[in-house]
Formats: C-alpha cells, sequence, structure tokens
C-alpha cells in the first residue's frame, strides 16, 4: 500500500510539473518586477547549416566547428580547423580573425565542400581542404562583392565596380564579363529598390548560374532616371549626409535589362529588355517571370 501511494505521489507531481511548464503567460510572468517571477526569454536559438548533400549538418559545439548526423546525433570535426587556421595566418589574416574564421558556421564552401571561399584584405582566396592550401585569387584596390562558386566548383564569380567578373581557381586567371558598369550602372549587383522591395533585405546579388556553369544570367540595372533623395546617416557616430539613387511615389524606377554571359565566350555578355521581378534558371533556357504593366487611366 505505501509503494502504491509512492508512485501516486510521483505521477501527481510530474503532472503538476507539466502542468506548471505548460500553463498560459501572465501579465506577472512578463513584466514583475521580481526576477523568481518574471520568465526569462534570454537566449539564442542553435544555429546550424545543412551541408551540400543534405545528409548532415554544420554546428558550433563548444567553440569548435563540427559536422552532425541527423539520425544519430552523432557530432565530428567538420575540418581540420588547426591547418585551416594556420594558412589564414600565413596569408596576413590576424591570429584573433584566423581563429574566429577558421570555425565559422558562415564558411562559404563549394558544393562538394572540398573548398572554402575566403575574403581577406578586400581579395579573394580559395582553401583547399585536402591539401590545407590557401591560394590568392584576386590582387585589386577594389573590393569584390557578391562572390560566389559556379556548380562545378571550377570558377569563382564576383562584382566589382558593378562589372561581373570570373576567376579560374586552378590557374587565379580572371576575366571580365561585363564593361560599361559604373555609378549608374549595376551589372549583377542590385540597387536599392530591387534589394528592398524584390528580393528581399539585404540580398545584393543580381547574378545567377546555370547549373551546367557554362553561363550567368545578370540583371543590368540603370540609374539614370532614377532621382537622388538626400538622407542624413545618424547611426554613425558623426553625421554623414548621403545622396542615394531612391524613387519617391510616382518617380521613375531604374531601367532594367536581362543579361547573358558566357564563360567560354570572349564576346561581351548580351541584354535583353524584359521587366522581370524573378529568374529562374535551366542549362540552355532562362524563364523570366514579367510585371504586367497597365497603361490605362
Amino acid at each position: 500500500m505505501k509503494q502504491i501511494n509512492l508512485i501516486a505521489l510521483a505521477m501527481l507531481l510530474f503532472v503538476s510539473a507539466s502542468f506548471a511548464q505548460n500553463k498560459m503567460l501572465t501579465i506577472d510572468d512578463i513584466f514583475s518586477l521580481d526576477s523568481k517571477v518574471r520568465v526569462n526569454f534570454g537566449g539564442m536559438p542553435t544555429r546550424f547549416a545543412w551541408s551540400a548533400d543534405g545528409r548532415s549538418f554544420r554546428q558550433m559545439k563548444s567553440g569548435s566547428l563540427v559536422r552532425v548526423d541527423p539520425a544519430n546525433g552523432n557530432a565530428t570535426p567538420y575540418l581540420d580547423s588547426t591547418k585551416f587556421k594556420t594558412a589564414l595566418e600565413q596569408s596576413g589574416m590576424s591570429t584573433e580573425d584566423a581563429g574566429r574564421m577558421s570555425n565559422s558556421l558562415g564558411l562559404q564552401f563549394n558544393e562538394s565542400e572540398t573548398a572554402i571561399l575566403v575574403t581577406n584584405k578586400n581579395d579573394l582566396w580559395y582553401y583547399d581542404v585536402a591539401s590545407g592550401v590557401l591560394k590568392r585569387l584576386t590582387n585589386t584596390k577594389e573590393e569584390e562583392l557578391e562572390a560566389d562558386f559556379s556548380p562545378d566548383g571550377k570558377w569563382i564569380s564576383f562584382v566589382r565596380g558593378n562589372n561581373l567578373f570570373i576567376v579560374d581557381v586552378a590557374r587565379a586567371r580572371e576575366r571580365q564579363l561585363t564593361r560599361d558598369g559604373g555609378e549608374k550602372i549595376y551589372n549583377g549587383y542590385l540597387d536599392w529598390v530591387y534589394e528592398e522591395e524584390l528580393y528581399g533585405r539585404g540580398q545584393k546579388r543580381g547574378y545567377w548560374w546555370s547549373p551546367d556553369s557554362k553561363s550567368i544570367a545578370f540583371l543590368r540595372l540603370d540609374e539614370s532616371p532614377v532621382p537622388k533623395f538626400v538622407l542624413t546617416n545618424d547611426i554613425v557616430d558623426n553625421q554623414v549626409v548621403e545622396n542615394t539613387d531612391y524613387p519617391q511615389a510616382g518617380d521613375p524606377n531604374p531601367l532594367v535589362r536581362v543579361g547573358i554571359a558566357s564563360v567560354g565566350a570572349t564576346a561581351p555578355a548580351r541584354t535583353a529588355r524584359p521587366l522581370c521581378s524573378r529568374l529562374s534558371i535551366a542549362s540552355r533556357h532562362i524563364l523570366i517571370s514579367s510585371l504586367p504593366i497597365s497603361l490605362e487611366k
């Protein structure tokens, strides 16, 4: 009888604890001045990134980058971070930055995860995971933006000076695909309107590789008709007056074309003139979703 009572008491405590964990929040739970009553909403959700094959994911555990098998939860080192850190330091990166990058969840791998794209000193570097060799791909004063691997991993694409470039990772030889980029012409790089209103804040890339790595589709934006908008940047310590291309209601938007650049061709990239919102690229064809325009008043 005593044993039955103990079991019943244990079950009651379990049910009470479960109920307490799942009870509805009250005003006191949220705003109480008593820290013992107030619910602590602090903390960060666990961050992870799936591997290219979808069979595992990488995650930070105890300050190290690991590969986790979702089937059983087993974690193994994702790469030799010590060797990677040494290579980064030899390239001129500080010990602190090298340590942080060598165990970063945001490492940019190629699809086979045999190489990592590194940005250091405003230039692009290629790290071979197997050999531990870090090779410099670019060496210019200008910054390379929106860099990405081609699907086959043989090329790196990027935007410099609002022009689209590729570089051969085997020979570190770059080639310019567009030549009319400048203050008013953006090739493969989104302006304020297309980033903010169409592709989403923080998405500046305006180009896409074909699956066979033979071509790149890109947007060419002409900002000439867009009026300048003056604003004050008061986030920085010393306020700065900025002039940016920004169409207010009723103002003209940028003129947009779709360009096709062939990786193997020597001729300039060609462009068409649809007004497009989305691109879906196959090996030989581009599907363009156009925005309907009504001229009726």
